[in-house]
């Protein structure tokens, strides 16, 4: 055996991860609690319902005009969390069925 550093076993693995972990943990914690807060759920629910907005008004506007349209798939996802204001408003504004 040639000199350097003893090799590596699966538990010594481990706890190196785990150490890791536990340091990512120390500035992911206070930043989870900062995003979590209810004024910013609120403004993610504003940008949520603003994003949907302009997706399906962007859409209907291709749709008009016969261009390239935003796949479906990707309206539902938008709209995945149910009927947000965002999507009722479309529906109403912009006449589409929802």
């Amino acid at each position: 055996m040639t000199g350097g550093a003893p090799p590596r076993t699966l538990k010594a693995t481990f706890y190196q991860a785990l150490g890791r972990y536990a340091r990512a943990m120390d500035w992911l914690a206070p930043a989870l609690d900062t995003a979590l807060r209810p004024e910013n759920i609120v403004t993610a629910i504003i940008a949520m319902n603003f994003l949907a907005f302009a997706a399906f008004g962007i859409d209907k506007s291709r749709a008009e005009r016969g261009a390239w349209r935003i796949l479906e798939g990707t309206l539902l996802q938008l709209a995945f969390l149910g009927r947000t204001p965002g999507d009722i408003l479309v529906a109403r504004c912009l006449s589409r069925r929802a």
